[in-house]
């Protein structure tokens, strides 16, 4: 998963919706139990990238799909890095993961997950 240090979660805020970067940690979430989740702007990233100058993992998330009784969510995985000032992505693979909503428990509940190293969002 993309992650920058230990338990910190990276994820490409531009391309996750077009909410203002400081509304997606109240609608999305901060936190997923022990990993804190950082939206960072490409512009952020390349910083993070040139202060640091090491590759970071990050996650990107595609729009959600419905269908049937199931929501799919689309996650790339990258790194990111600054080649000739410029930030640059590398795609490692992505996941699919599926929710189903309970109406007994009612709340959303995962039905599956995959991993394909060769996925990438077009």
């Amino acid at each position: 998963m993309g992650r920058d240090g230990p338990g910190n979660i990276v994820v490409l805020a531009s391309d996750v919706t077009n909410f203002s970067q400081e509304a997606l940690p109240i609608i999305f979430g901060s936190r997923i139990g022990p990993s804190a989740i950082e939206y960072m702007t490409s512009k952020e990233l390349k910083q993070r990238c040139s202060r640091t100058g090491k590759m970071i993992a990050v996650m990107r998330i595609a729009p959600m799909q419905g269908g049937r009784d199931l929501l799919s969510i689309h996650f790339e995985e990258l790194g990111a890095y600054v080649n000739h000032r410029k930030l640059a992505l590398a795609v490692r693979g992505g996941y699919e993961v599926r929710w189903r909503f309970d109406c007994k428990q009612q709340e959303s509940v995962m039905a599956g997950a995959s991993w394909d190293p060769g996925f990438r969002i077009d």
